[in-house]
């Protein structure tokens, strides 16, 4: 399936750094225009974050360099800082006048911030750890699509991806905005924390991510399931069914690689499910 980065066919203009990768992430790593802009709303947005999982650029796609590692490193440190600072400090009960609430609030509030900085520092381990099959996964889905045609399905989904990325950025805006509308207070400390807000939509965003990729390696599937429904059965059809086998098991690999890079998120998302209920539990007593 995949072919050595010298026999590539596109004469494109290839990033130095790629050579200082090893061979199996340089196999096949250029990118079409179409795949491009599929991941492309995302990559945008992790990029802005600090948590990007891959380098898209002159048409490859290769692991993210050593500046975008220490940014990614730097953010979970300072989001990790922040929140330590804020639960110790108890600087969020200036903004409750209620005596009874105050311990409904320190409890909230302080679970939210171990939540969502835990979820930070997942996403950091997880882009470092699984960088080479986030690399591959991209390239898997973008080696089913040159074989299942669905180009009207893509080109809707790709303004999917867009509002995907749109909404809960505009949620937050507006979250963060009315806040500051409401309190008319302004300082380092509340600088601080929208800084740290702005980090924690990343953890969001993976999310989103991960739901929009399931969405599309289904949709191939059932565009696979399609052309298997399209076969002559009365006519010799062994080449087609070859390359539907072959197109089938690139798309279990597609599975298999989605689901180990996001085995980290699915623990996340169990963790801040159980602290929600626990949450609830709290509110109600």
């Amino acid at each position: 399936m995949f072919q050595s980065l010298n026999n590539v066919k596109h004469k494109q203009k290839i990033p130095r750094n790629i050579l200082n990768f090893p061979p199996e992430v340089c196999l096949n790593n250029y990118l079409e225009k179409e795949i491009q802009n599929i991941f492309r709303p995302f990559n945008y947005a992790f990029i802005l974050l600090l948590s990007s999982k891959y380098t898209m650029q002159d048409n490859y796609i290769t692991p993210n360099g050593k500046l975008r590692t220490f940014l990614s490193c730097m953010s979970a440190s300072y989001v990790s800082g922040v929140g330590f600072y804020y639960m110790i400090s108890n600087k969020y009960l200036e903004y409750n006048s209620s005596v009874y609430s105050i311990t409904v609030v320190t409890i909230v509030v302080q679970l939210i911030i171990i939540g969502y900085c835990f979820g930070v520092i997942l996403i950091m381990v997880n882009n470092f750890v699984f960088s080479q099959k986030n690399i591959l996964l991209i390239v898997t889905i973008q080696t089913i699509g040159k074989n299942i045609n669905l180009s009207k399905v893509v080109k809707n989904f790709i303004v999917g991806n867009w509002i995907a990325i749109l909404i809960p950025s505009a949620i937050y805006a507006g979250i963060q905005g009315s806040f500051y509308i409401f309190y008319y207070i302004i300082d380092y400390t509340l600088v601080l924390a929208t800084l740290c807000t702005i980090a924690f939509l990343a953890f969001e965003l993976e999310l989103v991510y991960a739901l929009r990729v399931i969405v599309l390696l289904r949709k191939y599937l059932q565009g696979w399931v399609q052309m298997v429904s399209k076969l002559n059965y009365d006519q010799d059809d062994g080449y087609d069914c070859v390359k539907l086998f072959k197109i089938y098991q690139n798309i279990l690999q597609a599975f298999e690689l989605y689901k180990a890079v996001s085995q980290f998120l699915v623990i996340g998302l169990h963790l801040l499910s159980s602290q929600k209920s626990f949450l609830k539990r709290t509110l109600i007593l």
